[in-house]
């Protein structure tokens, strides 16, 4: 299965003040930033409702693409209905083919047939932005139906070094890379299993939908367990951790041959 559809064609997901904290302003600002000065056209593969199309230069000729119909159907941008695997564009196609936060969410066939087509549709150049060393368990959520836990956003993967990006592109070299976003501190992999497994302390959504039955209530413990979960916060709150930046943004330029 390649994602969550019930998940992804909610409306509500893809409303645009979504799209609006500064954190996310900033890095279309970076983006943007970073696109080379001979890029004309540029596609944006699992674009959702166009967000950051929207806030690229008018200079560029830009097409977007999403699974979903209920992304699309929100913006006012040159739209497409596709996969991420089976791009309907013919080779060397666009200068530059961008993806934003799609690849954390594809199983490991999806994602391999994505980067490779990405990279025959892609002229020059491949930029790509994922979130970087997530802990995809910290955002579980535990089925009201059936038990099934699940990362609420729908990610399936977590990209742990820049080379876990650039192994996707054996066709081109990376140029750049930059960390942005907010700075993340994890919980311990002991404290979630206090909190979670013990106390019963799942994080809820009102988007999340469980992938294995397509329930969207989801499970809430109750006291005394919830009282476990809370002291095991507590206590990992007073461990001093790493932060991190949560998104990582790779620019790739294809290898000359020769």
């Amino acid at each position: 299965m390649l994602d969550n559809r019930q998940l992804y064609e909610q409306a509500g997901l893809w409303e645009s003040q979504k799209y609006q904290d500064a954190h996310y302003l900033r890095k279309v600002e970076l983006i943007n930033g970073l696109i080379p000065s001979d890029v004309s056209s540029i596609l944006d593969v699992g674009c959702g409702n166009g967000a950051i199309l929207e806030n690229l230069s008018p200079q560029y000729w830009t097409v977007g693409g999403d699974r979903s119909w209920s992304a699309i159907k929100k913006s006012q941008q040159r739209l497409v209905q596709m996969s991420a695997d089976s791009l309907p564009f013919k080779a060397h196609a666009f200068s530059m083919v961008m993806c934003h936060q799609i690849f954390e969410h594809l199983p490991d066939d999806i994602l391999f047939s994505s980067a490779r087509e990405m990279s025959r549709v892609a002229e020059q150049y491949v930029m790509v932005s994922v979130p970087y060393q997530e802990r995809i368990e910290q955002e579980r959520a535990r089925c009201g139906k059936c038990s099934t836990t699940y990362n609420i956003w729908g990610h399936v993967r977590s990209f742990q070094s820049v080379n876990d990006v650039r192994n996707l592109f054996p066709d081109f070299d990376l140029r750049f890379h930059v960390h942005c976003g907010r700075e993340n501190v994890y919980r311990s992999a002991l404290a979630l299993w206090f909190m979670q497994d013990l106390g019963g302390y799942w994080t809820t959504n009102a988007h999340a939908v469980c992938p294995g039955c397509g329930w969207a209530a989801q499970y809430v413990g109750g006291y005394p367990r919830r009282a476990l979960a809370t002291l095991a916060a507590r206590i990992d709150q007073m461990i001093k951790k790493q932060s991190v930046f949560y998104w990582l943004i790779c620019l790739f330029e294809r290898k000359v041959l020769g």
